[in-house]
């Protein structure tokens, strides 16, 4: 009796184990791994698209509103720019000088 039942749980046991998934369900499996892996590639795809469409729609309504706020028909005035003075020179600054105070001679250049 004792090696019937061993047989048996020997026999049950090598059924447990041969009894494992067929090759169709471990394609039907990787399959559906595949499936589920390319559905979530292609949502982040269509999520990025659309935060970029929902971006370039918001910075074209932003430029179209700062076109139409501008005012109509002004012309910009630019003033001119002063033409920056001359440096002088040491000597010319002395000459200017002697040129200016009070009772001061005026020497001739071609007479030194």
């Amino acid at each position: 009796m004792k090696k019937v039942l061993s047989f048996i749980l020997v026999a049950g046991l090598v059924a447990m184990f041969a009894c494992g998934p067929s090759a169709e369900e471990k394609a039907a499996r990787e399959q559906a791994v595949k499936d589920s892996i390319a559905k979530v590639v292609a949502d982040s795809i269509a999520q990025v698209e659309a935060a970029a469409r929902a971006k370039f729609v918001a910075d074209s309504t932003r430029i179209a509103d700062s076109i139409a706020n501008l005012p109509k028909n002004k012309k910009k005035t630019v003033k001119p720019q002063p033409k920056p003075e001359p440096v002088k020179t040491e000597m010319e600054k002395k000459q200017e000088q002697k040129k200016t105070r009070p009772g001061a001679t005026k020497v001739e250049e071609g007479k030194k």
